[in-house]
């Protein structure tokens, strides 16, 4: 059996009552309305809005300074290796500097990311992303998140509008054996793709602009790699980029505030409403709705599925958890 067919359909998004009426029923931001007009081809009817963070501020950076010491020491094996084309050794070096664990404030490019699990009734989960009791599990077909699902990166200036972009849809591995194939995975691709003529080129600015390329497409794979305590979570993440010099909106939690991006998850770009009943009619955009242990549990079935209906979604879709927890 293929890695492909142990790869789930369906994925889940953990949240609170917030978090889940924020997503289904979301308030888009001013400048990013524009893109809904039927001129830009993107229908919005049944979108979920989801928000991608600066990985930086998330949660536990020591998640990513594990990644990034593994991608550091693989990347200066491969700078000793003779058999590495010279100019990738020499460019592995240039970009040594910006996987310093201890430098991760310093990147020079922003990676953003949001979470979701292959499981969608987990305690670890209820626990750690939902508020132990009264969460839901948002159920979304990785079809349409690998296939209709688009960035907006915030306008430079009025009337700039940056045109939507993809995620890229990553399976997080655990422990060092993991990781280390996943870091050596990701050096190989570079070092057999078409970038040699860009990284051949040793004048500074061309050196500068080959070194943060060269970050950029190395550092989704810090994103990707986590200790083996945390296994359990089951994780995949959805991920982007921004340059640093480009804005970003910002947003508040308990702990202060956290730089993010907006993303649209199963995008049709039908422009008539037809057109868009037939898209999600074939491709529903959640296809299940795990409601969380609590107290209030049966409440909060019926109030979701209410949710659902009030939004276009399918009603049906919604089920309570099976995990006995009290908090």
């Amino acid at each position: 059996m293929s890695a492909a067919d142990n790869e789930p359909s369906v994925l889940y998004h953990y949240t609170d009552s917030f978090g889940l009426v924020g997503i289904v029923k979301p308030s888009w931001p001013s400048w990013l309305v524009p893109f809904f007009k039927s001129e830009h081809e993107i229908g919005y009817h049944r979108v979920l809005r989801l928000l991608l963070s600066d990985v930086r501020f998330m949660n536990d950076t020591e998640e990513l300074k594990f990644g990034a010491r593994l991608l550091r020491e693989r990347l200066r094996i491969a700078a000793c290796d003779h058999s590495v084309p010279e100019e990738f050794r020499a460019a592995f070096n240039d970009i040594d500097q910006f996987l310093d664990a201890e430098g991760i404030l310093e990147w020079p490019r922003r990676c953003l990311a949001t979470c979701f699990c292959a499981e969608g009734d987990l305690l670890s989960q209820w626990r750690g992303y939902a508020g132990g009791t009264g969460g839901f599990a948002i159920g979304v077909d990785r079809d349409g998140l690998e296939n209709r699902t688009f960035v907006f990166h915030r306008n430079r200036w009025p009337g700039d509008l940056q045109p939507p972009s993809k995620p890229d849809l990553k399976r997080v591995v655990y422990g060092e054996e993991a990781g280390i194939a996943a870091a050596d995975e990701h050096i190989q691709s570079l070092i057999t793709s078409d970038w040699s003529g860009l990284v051949t080129d040793q004048r500074p600015m061309a050196r500068n602009v080959a070194r943060n390329l060269l970050f950029s497409l190395l550092v989704r794979a810090v994103t990707t790699i986590k200790a083996d305590a945390f296994s359990e979570e089951k994780e995949w993440r959805l991920v982007t980029l921004s340059e640093s010099g480009f804005p970003v909106d910002v947003r508040t939690r308990a702990r202060g505030l956290v730089p993010y991006v907006d993303v649209g998850v199963n995008i049709s770009e039908a422009v008539t409403a037809p057109g868009q009943e037939l898209h999600y009619k074939a491709h529903p955009t959640i296809v299940d709705l795990v409601v969380g242990p609590g107290p209030d549990q049966a409440e909060q079935v019926l109030a979701a599925r209410e949710l659902l209906t009030g939004t276009g979604h399918h009603p049906e879709v919604v089920r309570p958890s099976k995990v006995s927890y009290r908090g």
